[in-house]
């Protein structure tokens, strides 16, 4: 055994110095850190607002300011859940832009429209590029709905999914916030500020609609 034992020790002072030579290992990760962090910042980028967005948004702002208010349907829109939603920027010539808010994903993308008016008054986002990033959250096709002194722009068809929410409790909402989240047709956006006003008389909606609610 004793003879063993020397044998082993003899072995391991030989090897020692070509040991000492041989690379460290690799911390685990580390190489990996500095590609980790490089797609963390193309991320970023991919939502980053591209100068051509901060353009069109301007060009809205300004369009919207020249309107004072006095427009139909032209504002600023928002909707949210609370953890998820959208705002909405429209203006008749210069278009849209919609910008998705969450505060459980970010970072939060802006998607830009071309606008068209139909002839049944409904309001046609018509996609530019890279809007696709906001669909479905924000539907193509909007209906101008008031109420009062307060503007809706609600999803075209989703007359019954409005009433439906009346009907619960969700709508007039006194606040930015509702309690009724994206996964229905119909989430409204309403006009920023429209929150404090109150909804006097009855929704512009069909009268057959409207008996639901007696």
């Amino acid at each position: 055994m004793f003879v063993a034992l020397a044998t082993t020790l003899a072995t391991a002072i030989v090897a020692w110095p070509w040991a000492s030579r041989l690379p460290a290992a690799p911390a685990v990760g580390a190489l990996d850190e500095p590609a980790r962090l490089q797609a963390a910042a193309t991320e970023d980028d991919r939502w980053r607002p591209r100068p051509d967005q901060l353009r069109h948004e301007r060009r809205i702002l300004r369009e919207l300011s020249a309107l004072g208010g006095a427009h139909a349907w032209a504002g600023r829109y928002v909707y949210s859940d609370g953890y998820e939603g959208a705002r909405l920027s429209l203006s008749p010539v210069a278009g849209a832009q919609a910008q998705l808010l969450s505060d459980v994903v970010g970072p939060d993308p802006r998607c830009d429209y071309a606008l068209r008016e139909l002839a049944d008054g409904s309001l046609r986002l018509i996609p530019l590029h890279g809007a696709e990033a906001c669909s479905p959250r924000v539907p193509t096709t909007l209906r101008p709905l008031r109420w009062g002194r307060r503007h809706y722009l609600i999803e075209a068809g989703s007359e019954s999914d409005f009433v439906e929410r009346i009907a619960q409790g969700l709508e007039p909402r006194t606040q930015r916030i509702s309690r009724g989240g994206f996964a229905r047709r119909g989430a409204p956006f309403l006009r920023e500020g429209d929150e404090l006003i109150a909804a006097e008389g009855r929704p512009d909606l069909p009268e057959n609609l409207l008996l639901r609610l007696e």
